[in-house]
């Protein structure tokens, strides 16, 4: 009985052409995993927010430290120009990663890139999850400006704020908080001055160096096991789909007024 139930519902041409079947999609293409921070970073662009207001993310893939840029428009030039920027804050990065969009793509974008060094990488068309850490940053960024804002909390504040947060608290990829990661060192918020500071051990600056190296080279092995065993385990809960010849497919249609699926179709030759 339960066998002839799945085979009428998998039948249905109508079911398969309107529904998706939860699937954990096999990755196109392994991310590199970064040894050290600034040499892997990834960039979105989330908005209009608020009154025609944008935010450029940049994500370092080592630390998880993220950079929110306020922008008002996004044009290729004001991208290239806050690349810029961030390379004079935070060192040149050796790869960035990215979507198709125009402004990310346009020849000036490409011409500084290659002018600094830096290697360029796109997601697949219609495939932005390659980009999922930046993505998920930008949900809740949008949760935060929308909130403070409601409460006239200017946009540039809002980013600020969330993005100090946000660096402040422990990411689960690597249970550490991305700004010690990233400076060595946990940054102050404006909300520390409430309880009394702890009293650092005194140190001369050659001991406070030599800590600092020593603890800095332990922590960037330690985070760089964590990142390895985090891909195998998201990879061992991917399944490869491998249709033969003879089956029967359905084609994702791109097009939101119409199915999610075309199809039937049957597959008549494999290619290599």
């Amino acid at each position: 009985m339960y066998s002839d139930t799945v085979n009428y519902v998998t039948s249905c041409i109508s079911c398969c052409q309107y529904k998706r079947k939860p699937h954990q999609k096999q990755a196109y293409g392994q991310t590199p995993i970064s040894t050290k921070p600034s040499e892997f970073i990834s960039i979105d662009i989330d908005g209009p927010v608020r009154s025609n207001n944008y935010v450029l993310t940049v994500l370092d893939h080592f630390s998880k430290h993220a950079e929110l840029l306020p922008i008002t428009n996004i044009q290729a030039s004001t991208i290239a120009r806050k690349i810029i920027q961030y390379n004079t804050t935070f060192g040149r990065p050796g790869m960035i990663l990215s979507d198709l969009g125009t402004q990310l793509t346009a020849n000036i974008f490409k011409q500084i890139a290659s002018m600094i060094d830096i290697a360029l990488h796109h997601t697949i068309s219609r495939n932005p999850k390659a980009n999922g850490q930046s993505e998920r940053i930008n949900t809740s960024l949008k949760t935060t400006i929308l909130s403070l804002t409601d409460h006239k909390v200017d946009f540039d504040l809002a980013v600020a704020v969330h993005k100090s947060f946000y660096n402040s608290t422990k990411n689960s990829s690597h249970s550490f908080t991305p700004d010690i990661v990233h400076f060595g060192r946990n940054l102050s918020l404006i909300f520390d001055t409430i309880v009394a500071p702890i009293e650092a051990p005194l140190l001369t600056e050659e001991g406070y160096t030599n800590t600092l190296l020593s603890s800095l080279q332990v922590l960037q092995q330690q985070i760089r096991a964590n990142l390895e065993k985090q891909q195998a385990r998201l990879n061992s809960n991917t399944t490869q789909r491998a249709p033969k010849v003879g089956d029967v497919v359905y084609k994702l249609s791109g097009n939101q007024f119409r199915p999610k699926f075309d199809g039937p179709f049957e597959v008549i030759i494999k290619t290599k």
